[in-house]
């Protein structure tokens, strides 16, 4: 989603951020079973009341630990890769209006950068009208070529941003997203993200006093590669899988925030055609156990210091 509408997404927060998160699945002997590497980066490299610049990488690696077969199709592969490079710019306007601009250019492949038609892109422009005093709507166009819905084909879209006076509510409503966060007592929250079709994660936590959480809840995920020499240019290898999962994130020294969840994933399946709903064969996978850390690194003066160059 946050290719969509920068920000929403990004894992460290406002301002310059690493996340290093890996996962690995245990199922039965000789079922193939997932390992998920992802790295992420974000670091602002100017900024001002009046706009800013942003520049974000992310390397990532899904492997399977044995051979899996589409009916009446391709062999998923065993090694699938995740590069993309981008950068966004943001300008602050009279009256709160505001617009941005995001670009990135990557590759989702077994073969990075194998041709072309290996090659990803992608590009968001934004804008943000006020509506009273906490409010506002928002007005995008993205276009992406390995989007899991409509891929290729420019989305423009429309949104709602709002807070409750209390501040208990807030979120972003439209299309084709969502994102609601709620904060009903002290200590407890709440949110929910939706981005097309199937893209879905319900999360609600307890946080202590030292800033410790403890979390649940039911993401509904997937990922998207474009496998070299495919017979079809247009199709994409995809991914989904449905989870119920439970963890604890903590903060450490030194900037630094750990989170360890773990937890059922099922519905598991791959197939490759040019819309996201196959009419060809699929390969499932068996529902499984996982376990997943990430650890996050705050870093830099902070997203409200002045970084102009």
């Amino acid at each position: 989603m946050s290719a969509v509408l920068p920000g929403l997404g990004n894992p460290g927060g406002s301002g310059d951020y690493a996340r290093y998160r890996f996962e690995d699945s245990f199922g039965r002997s000789g079922e193939p079973t997932i390992t998920d590497h992802r790295l992420d980066m974000g670091v602002v490299v100017s900024s001002s009341p009046v706009d800013s610049w942003t520049v974000n990488e992310h390397f990532g690696h899904f492997g399977l630990n044995a051979p899996l077969q589409i009916s009446g199709g391709p062999a998923v592969p065993q090694s699938l890769w995740s590069e993309q490079t981008g950068a966004r710019y943001s300008r602050q306007m009279e009256a709160g209006r505001a617009w941005g601009a995001s670009a990135s250019v990557g590759s989702d492949s077994d073969v990075l950068f194998h041709s072309i038609h290996e090659t990803t892109f992608a590009l968001t422009l934004d804008a943000k009208v006020p509506s009273g005093d906490r409010n506002a709507w928002l007005f995008f166009l993205n276009y992406s070529n390995n989007r899991y819905f409509l891929s290729g084909v420019p989305i423009p879209g429309i949104a709602y941003q709002f807070q409750t006076e209390s501040g208990k509510l807030r979120g972003v409503v439209g299309l084709p997203f969502a994102a609601i966060f709620w904060t009903p007592a002290p200590h407890w929250d709440g949110r929910l993200t939706v981005f097309g079709p199937r893209r879905i994660n319900v999360d609600g936590g307890y946080r202590f006093d030292g800033d410790a959480r403890l979390h649940g809840g039911f993401d509904w995920g997937g990922q998207t590669w474009l496998r070299a020499q495919r017979s079809n240019d247009s199709d994409q290898l995809q991914f989904e899988r449905m989870r119920l999962y439970a963890g604890v994130a903590t903060p450490l020294p030194g900037r630094l925030t750990l989170d360890l969840t773990g937890g059922r994933q099922f519905d598991q399946e791959f197939y490759e055609d040019h819309t996201f709903s196959p009419s060809n064969g699929k390969a499932t996978l068996p529902p499984s156990w996982y376990l997943s850390a990430s650890l996050a690194l705050r870093f830099g003066p902070g997203p409200d210091a002045p970084r102009k160059n």
